[in-house]
C-alpha cells in the first residue's frame, strides 16, 4: 500500500513537472494502469528498471547490508522517480501510433530522468572540481555523443560513476536559466514530436534551438564556462584534506611534545623502581608506536580523501564523514601520546594501549560504510 501511494503521487508530480497532457499517454493494449513490481529479498546489479507500462524497484520494506539497515526512503523515492520518467517517455513515445515506438538519444532519454527525478547515481555535477575529477579518471567522454549506450567506454564503473552524471549534466543545462533556458515543457513536446514522424535530431533542434552535432562540439566549452569552480567546501575538497591533515599532524606531533616533556619529571625515586630497558626493548617500542602512527595517519587521510571524492554523499553526509574521522584521529593521537607517557612512567599498559587505535579504525570503518548507506 505504502509503494502505491509514493507511485500514485511521484507520477502526479511527474505529469506536473513535464507539462504532460495524461491523454497523450499510450498505454500497451488491454492496460489501464501502470505495473508495479517490488522485491524484497533479492539484490540484483541494478536500483529499478523500467518498461512499456510498468516498473521495478525495491520494496519499501526491503534491508541491504547483511538485512540490517532500512533501505534508504528519500533513495527509493528519487528511483522510483526516476524510472517513472521513464514510464512517461515509453508512453508519449507510444502515442504516435507508429508500428515501432521511435528511437530517442540515450544520453538525453536518461539525462531527463535524472533532472526530473534530481538524480540517483553517484551526485549531481554541481562544480569543475567534480567535473574535471571524471574527466582525468575516465578522459573526455562526450555524453551527447552516444546515441545507444552500446560501446559505453570508460571500464566497469564508468555507467554509474561518469555516464549518469555527464548525462545528466548535459539535459540540464539545456533548461537551466544558466544555459539553454528552454522550459522543461520542450522535452515532453520534443518526445510528441518524435512520437509523430520527426527524427530525434529534428525535434531536438526544433525545440532546443540548437543542433544535437553544434551541442556535442561545444560540449566541453559551454560546461567550462556553466559550472562553478567548486562544488562543496574547500575544507570538503581534496586541498582542505591536504590542509586538514597537515594542521592535525602538527597538532599531534605538538602534543607528542609536550607529553614527553611532562614526562621528564620522574623522580629519582620512580626511576630507581622502574623495570630496566634494555636497549632492544626500547627499539622495539618505538618501532610499535611507529607502525601505530603511520597506521592511524594513513587511516585518516584515505577515509577523508574517500569522502571528499564521495559526490553522491549528501552535504550532512559528508560532514558527518569528517567529523568521525576527524574524531579517530584525534582520539587515535591521544592514545599513542597515552602510550608514550605511560612507557617513561613505567606502565605495563604501554604497549597494549596503541591497540586501541586498530579497534577505532575498524569502528570508524564501520561507521563511514553506515553513513555512505543512509546519507
Amino acid at each position: 500500500m505504502e509503494l502505491a501511494e509514493t507511485v500514485e503521487r511521484v507520477w502526479d508530480e511527474i505529469l506536473t513537472e513535464m507539462s504532460i497532457n495524461p491523454d497523450l499517454l499510450a498505454m500497451p493494449p488491454g492496460q489501464n494502469k501502470l505495473d508495479v513490481y517490488a522485491f524484497k529479498d533479492r539484490s540484483p546489479d541494478w536500483a529499478g528498471k523500467a518498461y512499456y507500462g510498468g516498473l521495478i524497484v525495491s520494496s519499501p520494506d526491503r534491508r541491504i547490508l547483511f538485512d540490517v539497515i532500512p533501505i534508504d526512503s528519500e533513495g527509493l523515492e528519487s528511483t522510483i522517480k526516476h524510472e517513472l520518467v521513464h514510464v512517461a517517455s515509453e508512453s508519449l513515445l507510444h502515442s504516435g501510433g507508429l508500428d515501432e515506438p521511435p528511437w530517442v538519444s540515450v544520453w538525453f532519454f536518461e539525462g531527463v530522468a535524472e533532472v526530473v527525478s534530481r538524480g540517483t547515481g553517484s551526485g549531481a555535477i554541481t562544480g569543475q572540481d567534480h567535473f574535471d575529477y571524471l574527466t582525468s579518471n575516465y578522459g573526455h567522454l562526450n555524453p551527447v555523443s552516444y546515441q545507444s549506450d552500446e560501446g559505453i567506454e570508460g571500464g566497469a564503473n564508468a555507467y554509474i560513476e561518469y555516464h549518469y552524471p555527464m548525462r545528466r549534466l548535459a539535459v540540464e543545462y539545456l533548461f537551466d536559466d544558466a544555459g539553454y533556458d528552454v522550459p522543461l515543457s520542450e522535452a515532453t513536446a520534443l518526445l510528441v514530436d518524435v512520437a509523430r514522424g520527426t527524427s530525434f535530431d529534428d525535434a531536438f533542434a526544433d525545440r532546443i534551438g540548437v543542433t544535437v552535432a553544434e551541442y556535442e562540439n561545444q560540449f566541453f566549452d559551454l560546461m567550462e564556462d556553466y559550472l562553478p569552480e567548486r562544488s562543496v567546501p574547500i575544507v570538503l575538497a581534496p586541498i582542505g584534506l591536504i590542509i586538514l591533515s597537515v594542521s592535525l599532524l602538527g597538532a599531534a606531533t605538538a602534543a607528542t611534545l609536550w607529553s614527553n616533556r611532562s614526562a621528564a619529571g620522574v623522580t629519582a625515586a620512580e626511576e630507581s623502581t622502574a623495570p630496566v630497558r634494555t636497549r632492544g626493548s626500547t627499539i622495539g617500542f618505538a618501532a610499535w608506536i611507529m607502525v601505530i602512527s603511520v597506521l592511524s595517519l594513513g587511516v585518516f587521510v584515505i577515509g577523508i580523501y574517500s569522502i571528499s571524492v564521495s559526490w553522491g554523499l549528501s552535504g550532512l553526509g559528508q560532514v558527518s564523514g569528517m567529523a568521525v574521522m576527524i574524531g579517530y584521529f584525534v582520539g587515535a593521537t591521544f592514545a599513542i601520546n597515552w602510550a608514550i607517557r605511560s612507557r617513561d612512567t613505567a606502565s605495563p599498559n604501554a604497549w597494549l594501549i596503541p591497540l586501541a587505535t586498530i579497534i577505532g579504525a575498524a569502528v570508524t570503518a564501520v561507521a563511514i560504510v553506515l553513513i555512505t548507506a543512509l546519507l
